[in-house]
């Protein structure tokens, strides 16, 4: 059965929480390296692997993004092998030190990068392109990643709000400090 659970700030989320926003909300994830996942109103993510390994410098995230629009800043890590992954329910990204806005919606996956490069594969075709700052692909059902295109800035205001385009975030409601077990679906209610 489903837990709900309103949050505060500061609340300590875990390894395969699912976080979902409600409408006229929106939540930041703050991990401990410093990576923050901003998620946009009606948005649901799952924390689908947190692994750290400090005596062996190995770390790994991976998020499942099952619906919704996201902003994710990654940092560069301490680590000296560092993965860092966001699924939906048809394309990988895969990044290292960057800034970018994925949306995922009725099969369709767009993704706009903001800082560096990120790796874009389709889970359908296996085709995996690299999407450079500034740029924007998209991978609509099982097909290829489209080839990408400059990003209009009017675009994504429609998407994002214009602080979190600017790198102004929303002050961090969420903190990553444990990576126990546990399954809770949580409800972000708007405040």
């Amino acid at each position: 059965s489903n837990k709900y659970k309103k949050v505060a700030e500061n609340t300590e989320v875990k390894e395969l929480d699912i976080i979902r926003t409600s409408l006229s909300s929106e939540v930041t994830i703050l991990f401990d390296d410093g990576t923050n996942v901003y998620l946009t109103e009606n948005t649901t993510i799952e924390l689908k692997k947190l692994y750290e390994n400090k005596k062996k410098s190995d770390k790994k995230t991976e998020l499942n993004m099952i619906l919704g629009i996201c902003k994710i800043e990654v940092t560069g890590s301490t680590f000296k092998t560092s993965k860092f992954q966001l699924s939906t329910p048809n394309a990988v990204i895969g990044v290292r030190g960057t800034s970018f806005i994925v949306e995922s919606k009725e099969n369709i996956t767009s993704l706009s990068v903001l800082a560096n490069n990120v790796k874009f594969k389709s889970i359908g075709s296996g085709k995996e392109i690299d999407v450079k700052s500034g740029y924007t692909s998209k991978v609509t059902g099982d097909k290829d990643p489209s080839k990408p295109k400059k990003t209009k800035e009017e675009d994504l205001k429609g998407i994002v709000k214009k602080d979190v385009l600017d790198g102004n975030i929303l002050p961090p409601i969420l903190n990553m400090k444990e990576m126990i077990f546990a399954i809770i679906l949580i409800i972000i209610l708007a405040i």
